[in-house]
């Protein structure tokens, strides 16, 4: 257990037990010292009344030595679910570097020290914007449709490399603070292909550290893109190259939307000094309705210029969900619509099987993939939903008939996943 930096006037702790963190207040950490050393509710009260002028409830001891007993943080318990929270909306992960040969790879660790990640980031801004600046984004999607075979290849193997480079910053500055990167692999957020890497231990960080972490990728990416861009001006010059880092350039851009968990959702996350901006949210919007003590710790002592920022960002949020919603949904639609077309073809003996080749098969298939991970992920999110729905309500049913009449707790003890 350690203090964790959010930057906040009201002081937090972290939890930190394997590769699982859980962000506590102060009150659930006294208790936790306390629990090895009091045999008694009493003698916890006592204690903790005289040395930190603190008196917590019989609700709140029993609230934390359930936090205890249930993650396994207690001598002879198990964890009910020992892995820790996974983000589900990233699917279909894929391991290409193991966090055995993550952790060995040093050599870009040496660009987060502090005399060259100011100065570095300065320049990978202006370069960046000069980059985007100077390419007319129409141009450069008329010049990768009309790329011969060989050439898009080209191109596509670069962006690949630059997107693995931008995974070993992130992988690189938890390194130079002394923790141990996870794996780096590839998936789907949502229906999006991704490269993603494990950086779960930043959590052990100081907050300006946390914050060089989430934007570690973005900056070696920038670099690893200007060492490209100028091999290939000296020495190759292909236009597939040429084109493969404009299109990074723009995935920096895009990795900046802080309403889905990408790099800006990180750096906004660090930056405000909360472990979850949705739970931030939400603790800010409900604070007016809770009694004035909970009212205290929902917000967490966030500033009135931290709360206007959440505020903005609500409001932002609102409009995004729409519009992603929206695109969701034409996605899901479009897909359906084309499986089903040909489905009927093929019922409607328009395909003959005798007539297919592996080509057209292949060039069905590209032609169809983007729609196929498009219904996989409905699949999944609707298998997710029933298994839900099949664990919650019962216990849900069961808790209503059991504690009717009960009310909650009026300090926020319940720790918080990070």
């Amino acid at each position: 257990m350690s203090a964790f930096d959010s930057g906040m006037a009201t002081q937090s702790y972290l939890v930190a037990y394997e590769n699982r963190h859980w962000c506590v207040s102060e009150v659930v950490y006294l208790i936790l010292l306390q629990l090895p050393l009091q045999t008694s509710h009493e003698g916890i009260q006592d204690e903790l009344m005289q040395s930190h002028h603190v008196r917590p409830t019989e609700q709140q001891i029993n609230s934390v030595i359930e936090f205890v007993t249930r993650n396994g943080l207690a001598e002879g318990y198990l964890a009910a679910d020992p892995a820790p929270a996974r983000n589900r909306y990233l699917w279909l992960r894929i391991t290409i570097v193991p966090a055995s040969l993550v952790a060995r790879v040093r050599l870009f660790t040496v660009f987060f020290s502090k005399r060259l990640f100011i100065p570095g980031s300065v320049v990978g801004v202006l370069w960046l914007a000069y980059m985007l600046l100077t390419r007319p984004a129409a141009a450069m999607a008329e010049q990768l449709q009309t790329l011969p075979l060989v050439q898009f290849v080209q191109c596509f193997l670069v962006v690949l490399l630059i997107g693995l480079i931008h995974e070993f910053g992130h992988s690189s500055a938890l390194l130079r603070f002394g923790q141990q990167p996870g794996r780096i692999g590839v998936g789907v957020y949502f229906i999006m292909p991704v490269f993603f890497s494990d950086v779960t231990r930043a959590w052990r960080l100081k907050r300006m550290q946390r914050i060089m972490v989430d934007a570690g990728g973005m900056y070696l990416q920038v670099i690893g893109m200007m060492a490209i861009a100028f091999v290939n001006a000296m020495f190759f010059k292909s236009g597939a190259v040429d084109l493969a880092v404009v299109l990074a350039a723009a995935e920096i851009v895009a990795n900046l939307n802080p309403f889905i968990k990408l790099d800006g959702y990180w750096l906004l996350t660090d930056g405000l000094g909360v472990t979850n901006l949705r739970r931030a949210m939400a603790d800010m919007l409900l604070a007016p309705f809770r009694k004035h003590r909970s009212r205290t710790t929902a917000n967490g002592g966030l500033s009135a210029g931290r709360s206007a920022i959440l505020v903005i960002y609500f409001l932002a949020q609102c409009g995004f969900l729409v519009y992603f919603g929206s695109m969701i949904l034409h996605s899901i639609r479009v897909s359906f619509t084309a499986f089903w077309g040909d489905a009927a073809m093929l019922v409607a003996g328009k395909v003959s099987l005798a007539d297919l080749s592996l080509h057209s098969i292949g060039t069905y298939v590209s032609s169809r993939l983007v729609s196929l991970v498009v219904i996989l992920f409905v699949v999944r999110m609707v298998m997710s939903l029933v298994k839900w729905a099949a664990k919650s309500v019962p216990k849900a049913v069961k808790a209503l008939s059991s504690r009717r009449g009960e009310g909650n707790s009026a300090d926020s003890h319940v720790p918080s996943p990070a």
